[in-house]
């Protein structure tokens, strides 16, 4: 087989905190191949309260795959739109190209893609929210609320988008706990991981 053929293709889980934009960047980079962000936006994070009622945005239209506090429904469909536009052109090239996504149901949509490897990341969720506070400078009470509203996030856009439960381990072939192994010992992981795959042969699952 060609050497395009063996091009790595990795796809990222990871619940909030769990340093998942840092790990995937870094293996697409490490690996030379091209990286496709999240699905859901950083904006996310700093959904109103009024957006955690069962009537508020997160409420209502959490099964949309985007979640803006205070946008409307044609805002909505339109970016979910676009992030499928997104998905498919990237996915057009991971044949060729290889490559890192990072949520987006990666995990279901390359299911049956040869030598593709799926990683959940995890950990702690005290430590995710310690890491969450650290890095955006925020009190502990608002990094565990955005933890709660991203994981939520994450869980509904997967069930309404494939109709599968995204914390099923059985999807997966590595889960990783960042917060107990740090996150230059879970990049080393996937790494390792995805070499392993790549070098299986075309019939291995």
């Amino acid at each position: 087989m060609s050497a395009a053929g063996r091009r790595p293709i990795v796809t990222v889980a990871a619940e909030h905190g769990a340093a998942g934009d840092v790990v995937a960047a870094r293996v697409a980079d490490a690996l030379g191949v091209p990286f496709l962000d999240r699905a859901l936006p950083a904006s996310l994070a700093a959904a109103s309260e009024e957006s955690e009622r069962p009537s508020g945005v997160v409420g209502s239209l959490a099964r949309a795959s985007t979640i803006f506090a205070g946008e409307p429904v044609e805002r909505l469909d339109l970016d979910e739109g676009q992030m499928r536009a997104d998905l498919a052109e990237f996915l057009a090239r991971t044949s060729t190209d290889g490559g890192v996504i990072l949520g987006r149901g990666g995990m279901l949509v390359l299911a049956d893609a040869p030598r593709a490897l799926h990683v959940l990341l995890t950990g702690d969720r005290q430590g995710r929210v310690e890491r969450v506070a650290e890095r955006e400078g925020i009190d502990s009470e608002e990094a565990d609320r955005r933890v709660r509203v991203h994981d939520r996030a994450r869980r509904e856009y997967v069930r309404r988008a494939f109709g599968v439960d995204p914390d099923d381990r059985a999807l997966y072939h590595l889960i990783v706990d960042t917060v107990a192994l740090g996150v230059e010992a879970s990049i080393e992981l996937v790494l390792t991981a995805s070499r392993a795959r790549t070098r299986q042969p075309p019939t291995a699952s």
